[in-house]
């Protein structure tokens, strides 16, 4: 795999992240990436954050040659998601609920 283009974007139209598959908005920024693998060419649009969670998470490291694949990403979120505690899960939900998000 060859990643040939990466940088950052303002989304003109709405998107669907490739890692999560919800939306990135207009006006939200966005990593863009060409990539070849092989023969085959293709992009990846991905938010931010979702970037930056595969990164804090080590998915990179784990998903060797093949890349962290949207499947991937679900699973080592569902994994980690397992390993949470009652009281870290509350603190997330609260902190999501009381902050509006």
């Amino acid at each position: 795999m060859e990643i040939l283009k990466n940088q950052i974007q303002k989304v003109k139209k709405i998107h669907r992240c490739d890692y999560c598959h919800l939306h990135i908005q207009e006006g939200e920024l966005y990593e863009y990436s060409a990539i070849k693998n092989g023969s085959d060419f293709y992009t990846w649009k991905a938010h931010i954050d979702c970037v930056k969670l595969a990164h804090k998470l080590g998915m990179f490291k784990e998903a060797g040659d093949e890349g962290v694949t949207s499947e991937f990403f679900k699973e080592s979120i569902s994994e980690y998601v397992n390993y949470l505690s009652f009281a870290d899960i509350l603190k997330i939900v609260k902190e999501r609920e009381l902050n509006g998000k």
